[in-house]
């Protein structure tokens, strides 16, 4: 049986032949190939790549190298992939192993939690006896979360977040997985936004009543610090794989540097690290310039090991 992307690849490929239907049907032609340049290039782009592993191993291992000469004491030196994107799973686990968190506060909320399988948390949960709330939109998420069945210490909500929302849904999945509520603001050990647009806007809300000791967020590193960028919720749309989304780092700093302090970032340039301003003798402060990283969105191709598979991991929990 053809796979939905091959079957419009093909229907593609006929309609570049300029067969009967496609002068028939003009606006066809444009979903075709509008679907084409979404679904189907990217991985043939990266199937294609002329980036081998031993390239982008190299590539990173350097990057590694040079790093830990200008900011020596930086997360961003220990990173790591077992579920996540690149190497934000060293990441975050080397922040853990610097800061107290009773295990009570071993609790997360990732909003954009993707198809179950690569994001931010995976490896809390599945491997780190962590609780918490996955959320996306995406039919893989879904077809994720009926495959693994009910799990008290993971929760997934397969519905899109917005500022204006209400929390209360959340609120009462947070309650379930022992999450405990001061005047109303849950406090919890990390929250993960990852979006690609309303990112800041949705962020601010959560944090009224929110009150994670870690942050991982995604950020517009097309942007470098000391530019200022930033979609707002009213501006926002459906991400169109261009610079249109989300907010800069030096944007993020503006809103967060309060009360957070930024701590790394990934190599690959997708995602900052931040935590609570009163965990900074453990860490030391860098520059935002110092701690930006570039657009390196191809170290994402890397493999690290064999295929993930959090859902079997998941299931012996």
């Amino acid at each position: 049986m053809l796979t939905p992307k091959i079957t419009t690849l093909t229907l593609f490929l006929i309609i570049q032949l300029k067969c009967p239907l496609a002068k028939v049907y003009p606006l066809m032609k444009r979903f075709l190939k509008s679907m084409f340049y979404r679904l189907l290039l990217p991985p043939l782009v990266k199937a294609l790549s002329p980036l081998s592993q031993s390239q982008l191993n190299a590539e990173y291992w350097q990057l590694r190298a040079d790093l830990a000469q200008k900011i020596p004491d930086s997360p961003s030196n220990y990173g790591y992939k077992i579920y996540s994107q690149c190497d934000e799973d060293g990441i975050l686990q080397n922040i853990i192993s610097r800061i107290t968190l009773n295990e009570e506060m071993w609790t997360f909320l990732e909003i954009g939690a993707g198809d179950g399988v690569e994001n931010n948390t995976a490896l809390l949960v599945s491997n780190l006896e962590w609780s918490g709330i996955w959320v996306d939109p995406s039919d893989r998420l879904i077809q994720f979360a009926r495959r693994l069945g009910p799990r008290k210490f993971l929760k997934i909500v397969t519905e899109k977040l917005s500022p204006m929302a209400s929390l209360e849904q959340i609120g009462l999945m947070l309650q379930d997985i022992g999450v405990k509520s001061t005047d109303g603001v849950y406090s919890m050990g990390l929250l993960s936004i990852d979006i690609d647009s309303y990112d800041l806007d949705l962020l601010e809300a959560l944090l009224l009543k929110l009150d994670p000791e870690i942050l991982v967020l995604e950020y517009n590193a097309s942007f470098p610090p000391p530019l200022l960028a930033r979609v707002s919720y009213g501006d926002s749309e459906n991400w169109q794989g261009d610079n249109f989304y989300g907010a800069s780092l030096s944007e993020q700093a503006r809103v967060l540097s309060q009360k957070y302090l930024l701590v790394g970032t990934s190599l690959s340039g997708v995602n900052s690290f931040w935590v609570k301003r009163r965990y900074s003798s453990e860490f030391s402060e860098y520059r935002i310039s110092d701690l930006y990283n570039p657009p390196r969105y191809h170290l994402t191709q890397m493999k690290w090991g064999h295929p993930a598979n959090s859902l079997k991991w998941l299931k012996l929990r």
